[in-house]
């Protein structure tokens, strides 16, 4: 009696290290770069307030950001630009990909999209940056 409960208390374990691993999402870091400003405010009729990185009309919006763990070199980062419409919703303004360098950094830049409320994030694979709130003035 001994001997079954100790073959099946050793086969537990195993049982447990055979079961597959599941991927956790990787963490994706954006930032912006180039505000002249960063002021908390309500935006486009959110019920909390956020910080804004203020831009000013006709400059670029720089970004850069790095994926953790690192993807192989030149793997492709989505990047969104979705702008307030009707005081309301949130509508995709832009799409663009950049290629990761090695460590998983990449950077770039949009071109100015107009006054307006925007954000921004990042997504790789199943993992996506938080937003970046954007006003360009």
């Amino acid at each position: 009696m001994k001997l079954r409960r100790l073959a099946v208390l050793g086969l537990v374990p195993a049982s447990v290290a055979a079961a597959p691993a599941t991927a956790a999402a990787p963490v994706i870091k954006l930032n912006l770069k180039g505000a002249y400003a960063t002021k908390v405010m309500r935006g486009c009729a959110e019920k909390s307030t956020h910080h804004y990185a203020f831009f000013r009309a006709g400059k670029r919006i720089r970004f850069s950001g790095r994926i953790s763990p690192a993807p192989r070199r030149g793997a492709k980062v989505k990047i969104k630009l979705k702008k307030c419409v009707g005081g309301r919703n949130f509508n995709t303004l832009r799409q663009l990909n950049v290629r990761a360098g090695s460590g998983g950094r990449f950077s770039g830049a949009v071109a100015s999209p107009g006054r307006g409320v925007y954000w921004m994030r990042a997504y790789y694979g199943t993992g996506n940056s938080s937003k970046q709130q954007v006003k360009v003035t």
